[in-house]
Parts: C-alpha cells; structure tokens; sequence
C-alpha cells in the first residue's frame, strides 16, 4: 500500500506540472546534447530560430533537470540565446489556450502512466503473500508508470522526476526482459536468476552514472555524451525499447516451445493477443501511415486507449484462474475491439481508395461513404462468427462444450438409470476436459456422504460444511478463506468443488482436480461442469427412484414366494385331503355295492372327477412351490428338467457338480436358482422349441455357478441394462436379473457359439 501511494503521489505530481506548470504556448525544446537547451520549432511569428541555444530564461541559467520557464508562469518571457556566434535576447510570448497540439503531446504519458498505476496497484491488492509472479508484475508496471510520467515530466524540468525518467529507466528496461518470462509455471533456474542478477546490477551502475550526471554534470553545464559522447538519455530509451521487444520474443518463443493443449501456452497466446491489440493499431493505422502519406487512419487518443491492452493482459492472465467473471468480460471486450478495429480498417481504407478512385475532393466524402458503406456493413456481419470463434478459442481453448453434450449425458442417463452409469459418464466428461481425478459423492439413505465408484481419493474426514455448497468453490480463489479452508483442505487434491442440488437442496459433490498437468479452470468449463452437476442430480434421483423400483420389486418376489409356499401348503393340508378322503370312501361305497349297476356307474364317474380334481390341486401346488426344494437344490433341478420334458418334450442334459457334499443350499437361494431356471427352459421353448439344453449345477465352499445352453437362435442380452429390458418388454429376463441381485448374483445372457444362447449365473453361497 505504501508503494502504490507513493507511486500515485509521483505520477500526480509529474501529472500536474505538465498540465498546470508548463506554458501551453511558446516554442518547443529540445536537449542537444544532454545538457544543451535547443530551439527546436519557434512559434510562427517569433524571431527565434531552429537550432538557437537557449542561455537563460527570464535571467536564469537553462539547466537541465530544472524548471525551464521560471515559476510563476508568466505571458511573456525573455530568452537569452546563442545563434552561431552571437548572443541575442529576444522576448516570447508564450500564453495560450489549451489546444490539440499540447493534448497530444501529454495525453499519453498521463493516460498511460495512471493506467499502469492502475493495474499495478489491483494486481498488487489481489496477490497472494506466495504470489511472487503477481507481486512482480504489479512492481513493474508501478516502476513502468514512474518513469514514463518521469520522462515526460523531465523535458519540462519538473523538479525531482529525474529519478525515475533519467536512472530508474535502466531498471524499467531489464524489468521488461523479465516480464518476459511471466506467466510460467516452474521458477526460474539458477542460471537464468544469476543471469538477470548480472543484468540489474549493470542496470544499477548506468541509474548511479545518471544520478551522478544529474546532480554533478548538469549543474556545470555539461554531460555524459559531451565528455565520452555516449548519451545516457537515449541509451536509456534504447535499452527501454530493446527491453520490450525482448518480452515479447521471449513469449513468443516459449509459446512455440510449449507443447499443444498446455495451460501455460494459452496463457501465452492470450498474453500475445492482448499486446498485438495495444501495439499494431498504433504502429500500422497511425504512426507508419503519418510517417508515409501524411494521413492517420486510426486517432492518436484512440491508439493510446488501446495501449491499455499490455497492462490489462497481464491483468488477466495472472487473476483469470480466480475470477472467472475476467474471462466473460474479456472474451466481450477482445471480440468487439477486434470486430471493430476490422470495420474501421476497411471502411477508412475503403473510403480513402474510393476518393482517390473517383479523383474527389478530401471535403466530398457523401458519394465514397455511401459506396463503401454496404460493403462495410456485409463484412460485419460475416466477420462476427469467425472472429467469435476465434476469440472463444483463444480464451477457452479447444475444447467443445456444447448444449448437445449434456443432452448426450442426460440421455445416457435415463436409457441406463444405474449407479455404473453414473460413474461412466463422471468419467467421461472428467476425460473430456482432461482432468486426471475426479470424485462424486452421493448422500445415502442415512444423509451421509459416500462415494460413487473409486473411493480412493475420499477423505476419511470430510467436514460438515460441505453441505452448505450452494456455488462452485475454486481453490485459486478461495484458498485463503476461513470460511472455505477447512473444506479445500480436507479435499487436498481437489480444484473445483461443485455442489449436487436437486431442488435447491443439497444432494452431493463433484469434486475435481486441475485439468492437464498445469492448467486451471476458465469460465465455460465451470459452467458446463456446473450443468453437468445439475444433469447429474436429476440422473441420481432417477437412479434412486429406479432402485427403489427395483428394491420393491425384489420384496415383492420374496413376499410372492412366501404366499405360493402358504397357498401350496393349504390347499394341500385341507381340500385335497378331503379330495382324497372321499375318493377313497367312494371306492369302498362301489365295492360293497357292485351288484346295483347304475350306483356304481354314478360312484365311479364321481370317482374319476375327483381323481382329476387331485390330480389339478398337486400340479398346482407342485406349481406354486414344488415339494423337491425341500429336498436340496440338486433333486429340484432334475424335477425341473423332467417336468419340461414331460410337459413340452424338451430334451435336457443336467449335470451337477458338487465339490464338497456338505455344501447347504438355503431356501432363499434354491428358490432364486428354481425361478431363474424355469424361466430360462420357458424362453427356449418359446422361442426355440426343437432345441436342446444342457444345464450344468457346479457347487463349491463358497460359490454356486448355474449354466443353461441351447442350441437355438441365440439371443445377446447382455449389453443392455435393466430399463432397456423393461422398454423391449423383456420382462421374464427382468425377473430373473432380480432373483439374481436377490441373492447377490450376477447373471449373464450371452450368445453362444456358434448358435443359441447362455444364460450363466454366479452368485455366493451364504455360510
């Protein structure tokens, strides 16, 4: 704060005198050499010449570093001059009113030098105590305002600007080359620090000369350049200009160095952008084109404005990982300038070859503006797009984040509403952003947070303040914060943070770390991973409500059997006893009464009916829970078999493996193994009648495998999840993938080879 308020206080001051303190009239000046005042233009009607020396001024001796018009300002001053060998005294008037010519001549060394204040001190206030980047930059362009005010204000002989327009201009100009080397993402090496070490201290000796020439060789009328004839002024703005240029080859060549898709080489580019706006308007639309024909296409204060530029790049690059509302806002400005510096460019020029064209008048210009209008106006509109694209893929890079990638993600999710897909398509958009790990993190059905898939990069601690996300947390920017260093710190490897809400209300978390090796999140990428978040949300609660489903369903299976095994049992114990028990009284009745025909004929037919009956009631209840899962899992799966040969002629080959004959089968799982086997040999009867199947039972300590083979069609269900089955009304093979996760299994259906299908069943085998 201490720096920036001295700083200001320098530029105001040099801002001041050139403003207030200096005559807006008289001739204009000019040190040759260093210590010599020089006419350099006389007013029109003065009887000064160019190339007079200036001797006096008012009775006071022209130094330099001094006041050259003795304070206070007067109307009219008394030059004493030296023309050849003569001395003369000739009296100037020098008051006028403010005019364009003295705008010009100030008005960019007092923009630019409060503009570099300007962003120096805010790049100063926002870095961090471990920043030294950004405490570099904001320092240089502080030293950067000092000594611009300072030189401007030293040709007026303002006192004491001296020091930072005539010796810390050596310091500015090694301060250049370093800028260079910023933004980077390793530190220098050594040999590149003792480098610019060897170069501040050369830059300290020339600023101590310049000291000593200021205090010591002025005072006595002479310099640098009369006793050695090197001028320490112009080896200054030399050093200067070669210092800037230096910065910008050292970008552009680590930028060319840097491999593609790297954070760093964006931040490059951009940097380069940034400056080719603040140097080629001014050098190819106004200087060069005064310089050759006498002609400015572009304004002098509009090309001032746009040196702007360099110092808000700098801006940008350093603080855009932070704030990301910079890259909206910069990505606006970048597209407008440039749109506009292409129309201005093409209507000027336009309008200056028409004129010459028609051979016009310079005061005509109705007739060429009119025909160069509508070509102006087309070009703005087919320039819009490109240039956008352009700007988009500069600030943003090359990734493609579209409306029709989340619709993608969001289609995904509601064709496979399951916890697997969730976790796939978390992967996949990590990977289309080139983030290394990424973590959600769901809440259960008790409100804690667990996460969905690796849980490797979990925290075993994770603070209870994460519940209360309601925006994305950014570590570059918050890293500081009391309120949020708990949580960044608990997430140690984390970036960004997203919060999961459906509804307002906080579900979850998305948690990323730094896209590529180096890089840091932008704008569009926090959005679209912002949405992405959103998407996700509404597939958990999809997935949730689908589980649920799905958990329902398997209760009811259960419930279902348990009822089957109550009914089978009832009619069992009570009519088709009593069925039996009148057959067989029935029978007797015939016996005894075989010699009256016509009652045994009546008996017997009542007889037959009730054998039917019973015969009906122990399908049924074979049906609804056959005796022979009592009687171990082995003897079901071979009445199973039977059964479907007897009733539908299908042949069938079992065989049964059992590694250890102590292996129990309990009755939940003998019935899942039934359920999910009968339905199998109903599919192959349905749809493969004349096949064959084979079934095979292996039983181990700890785990039961069940294999179906026929050699019909074939069918491939095993890609497809359970909604698809439910949408393609597959539902006996939803029923069997819910039997399967009844008892912890997994089930596939696969196409055989060379034909049929293979229904395969793994599950263990509870102890």
């Amino acid at each position: 704060m201490i720096i920036t308020a001295v700083t200001l206080l320098f530029v105001l001051y040099g801002i001041i005198y050139l403003w207030f303190y200096v005559p807006y009239g008289g001739p204009d000046f000019l040190w040759r050499p260093d210590s010599q005042l020089i006419i350099q233009m006389p007013e029109p009607e003065s009887s000064l010449q160019a190339g007079d020396r200036v001797l006096s001024i008012n009775g006071t001796t022209s130094r330099r570093m001094r006041p050259i018009y003795p304070l206070p300002l007067q109307a009219e001053y008394e030059f004493t001059v030296q023309r050849d060998s003569e001395i003369i005294t000739v009296p100037v008037f020098v008051d006028a009113p403010l005019n364009s010519a003295t705008v010009s001549f100030y008005l960019p060394a007092t923009v630019l030098s409060l503009a570099g204040w300007l962003v120096g001190t805010i790049i100063l206030l926002l870095a961090r105590y471990n920043n030294r980047q950004a405490v570099a930059t904001g320092l240089i362009f502080l030293l950067s305002a000092a000594v611009l005010i300072g030189i401007q204000a030293s040709l007026e002989g303002a006192p004491g600007v001296w020091v930072a327009g005539h010796a810390l201009i050596f310091i500015q100009a090694i301060s250049w080359v370093y800028l260079g080397t910023i933004p980077r993402s390793r530190p220098l090496s050594p040999r590149i620090r003792h480098l610019f070490t060897g170069l501040y201290t050369v830059a300290a000796v020339l600023g101590l000369a310049a000291v000593y020439e200021v205090i010591v060789l002025f005072p006595q009328g002479t310099s640098f350049q009369e006793l050695v004839g090197a001028s320490l002024y112009s080896l200054g703005f030399l050093l200067s200009a070669l210092g800037l240029i230096t910065c910008v080859l050292l970008i552009a060549m680590r930028l060319l160095r840097l491999p593609r898709g790297a954070y760093l080489r964006q931040q490059l580019a951009i940097l380069l952008i940034f400056i080719a706006i603040g140097t080629l308007p001014a050098m190819f639309l106004t200087i060069l084109p005064r310089a050759i024909w006498d002609v400015t296409l572009l304004p002098f204060p509009a090309a001032i404005a746009l040196m702007l530029f360099i110092p808000a790049g700098y801006l940008f690059v350093i603080y855009r990982n932070g704030f990301l509302g910079l890259d909206l806002f910069f990505s606006r400005v970048i597209y407008l300038v440039l749109l506009s510096l292409l129309v201005f460019v093409f209507y000027t020029g336009g309008l200056y070859l028409v004129q010459r064209w028609l051979q016009l008048p310079g005061s005509d210009v109705l007739a060429p503006a009119t025909v160069i209008f509508f070509p102006t106006l087309l070009l703005t509109l087919y320039a819009s797009e490109p240039i956008s694209r352009f700007v988009q893929q500069v600030i943003y890079g090359n990734i493609v984040l579209s409306q029709e990638s989340l619709a993608e993600l969001a289609l995904t999710l509601s064709a496979r509403p399951e916890m697997a897909t969730l976790e796939n398509m978390v992967t996949a958009v990590a990977r289309k952003l080139d983030i290394p790990q990424v973590l959600l993190a769901l809440k259960d059905d008790t409100g804690k947070l667990v996460p969905v898939g690796n849980a490797t990069a979990w925290p075993t601690t994770v603070p209870q303040s994460v519940a209360k996300l309601q925006k994305p947390l950014l570590r570059s920017r918050h890293e500081d914060s009391q309120q949020h260093g708990t949580l960044l710190s608990a997430f140690s490897w984390a970036e960004l943070l997203i919060p999961v809400c459906i509804r307002q209300e906080f579900i979850g978390v998305l948690a990323l770390s730094r896209p590529g090796a180096d890089g840091f999140f932008n704008a569009r990428q926090v959005n679209f991973l912002t949405q992405a978040a959103g998407v996700l949300a509404v597939g958990s609660e999809n997935i949730t409500l689908f589980e649920s489903t799905r958990k329902l369903s398997r209760q009811l299976l259960a419930v279902q059997e348990q009822e089957r095994k109550k009914l089978s049992l009832q009619i069992h114990d009570e009519p088709l006893q009593r069925i039996t028990y009148a057959t067989s009284v029935i029978d007797q009745v015939v016996a005894e009464a075989e010699q009256k025909e016509s009652i045994t004929a009546v008996l017997q037919k009542a007889a037959a009916h009730l054998r039917t009956a019973a015969s009906t009631l122990r399908e049924i209840c074979a049906g609804l829970y056959p005796p022979s899962r009592e009687q171990g899992i082995e003897l079901a799966i071979r009445e199973i078999a039977n059964h479907f040969h007897d009733a539908y002629g299908l042949e069938t080959a079992v065989s049964i493996h059992n590694e250890s004959q102590s292996t129990i089968v309990d009755h939940e799982l003998a019935t899942a193994i039934c359920r999910i086997l009968t339905e199998a040999l109903h599919n192959i009867v349905k749809h493969a009648p004349k096949a064959q199947a084979k079934i095979a039972l292996s039983l181990s300590q700890e785990k039961l495998n069940l294999t179906v083979i026929d050699d019909g069609p074939g069918a491939n269900l095993n890609g497809q999840s359970v909604s698809e089955l439910i949408r393609q009304h597959h539902l006996g093979i939803v029923g069997m993938h819910e039997w399967a996760r009844l008892v912890d299994g997994v089930l596939r259906i696969e196409a055989g080879k060379p034909t049929g299908t293979v229904v395969h069943l793994a599950c263990p085998i509870p102890i």
